[in-house]
């Protein structure tokens, strides 16, 4: 697995372990990214809650607007995003 495919696992982790409200979600995201093997690299994070209505508020944001081709990795985290909103059976009308 790959650095980047990592943090973003550890960041999903902090989030699903934490309900998403965590009182130093800041602080244990940057001890994630203060990891040795990550000071060479480029990371852009943006984490954000989703109420019912589909309305989203920024929780974290660092180098948000970097651009970054994603890990393949980070397909799966988006997925699982996705399912935990919108449920299996879910489609987009285009």
């Amino acid at each position: 697995m790959n650095r980047l495919a990592a943090l973003g696992l550890a960041i999903w982790g902090i989030l699903l372990a934490t309900g998403i409200a965590h009182a130093d979600l800041d602080g244990d995201i940057q001890a994630v990214l203060r990891d040795k093997l990550l000071q060479k690299a480029d990371v852009g994070i943006e984490a954000l809650r989703l109420d019912d209505a589909g309305d989203a508020k920024v929780i974290y944001r660092h180098q948000s607007d970097l651009p970054l081709i994603p890990a393949s990795n980070l397909k799966i985290v988006t997925t699982s995003a996705a399912l935990a909103k919108w449920g299996a059976d879910f489609k987009f009308r285009t």
